[in-house]
C-alpha cells in the first residue's frame, strides 16, 4: 500500500472545489468563459507591459521624474495632498458648527467637500504609487532579465 492519495489529483478525479477557487473558478467554468477571461488577462498584460515600459530605466532618470511627479511646478495641478487636508479641516469645521437638525445646504456642502477629498487622496494615491512604480523599475528590470526564460529563438 502507497501513500499516495486516491481521491484528489488523480487524472480520473474531479477538480475540488478548492483547486476550482484557487484559480478563480476557472476551472468549472464554460470554454467561451474561460477564453474571454484569458483574453482579458492578456489586454491587462499588455496594458500592464505598456506602462512599464512607459517608465524610465536610468537611475537619475528615475529620481529626475519622481520628483516631479510630486512636485508638479504648475500651481494648476497643486499639491493634492495638501488640498486634502485644507478640505477634510473645512469638513470638521462644518461639522462643528451643525446643529442636528440642519437642512439640505450644510448636507449638500459636506457632501461636496467629502467628495473632493475622495478624489484628491485618490490622486495623491496614483502620484505614490507611481512614484514608487518609477523608483523600482530598474530594479525591476534587472530582476526580469535575471529570471528570463530562454525562447525558442536563442
Amino acid at each position: 500500500m502507497t501513500n499516495e492519495r486516491t481521491t484528489a489529483n488523480t487524472p480520473d478525479s474531479p477538480v475540488s472545489t478548492y483547486e476550482n477557487e484557487r484559480v478563480g473558478g476557472l476551472a468549472h467554468c464554460d470554454k467561451l468563459i474561460f477564453a474571454d477571461k484569458l483574453t482579458e488577462a492578456q489586454r491587462l498584460r499588455d496594458q500592464q507591459a505598456k506602462y512599464y515600459a512607459s517608465l524610465p530605466t536610468d537611475p537619475a532618470e528615475c529620481l529626475t521624474e519622481a520628483i516631479a511627479v510630486l512636485y508638479p511646478l504648475s500651481e494648476e495641478n497643486g499639491d493634492c495632498v495638501e488640498r486634502a487636508l485644507h478640505l477634510s479641516v473645512a469638513m470638521t469645521a462644518l461639522i462643528d458648527q451643525m446643529e442636528p437638525d440642519h437642512g439640505e445646504p450644510q448636507r449638500a456642502t459636506l457632501l461636496y467637500i467629502a467628495d473632493q477629498i475622495t478624489w484628491e487622496l485618490s490622486l495623491a494615491v496614483r502620484k505614490i504609487t507611481r512614484v514608487a512604480d518609477i523608483l523600482k523599475n530598474p530594479a525591476r528590470i534587472e530582476r526580469e532579465a535575471r529570471t528570463a526564460r530562454p525562447t525558442a529563438a536563442n
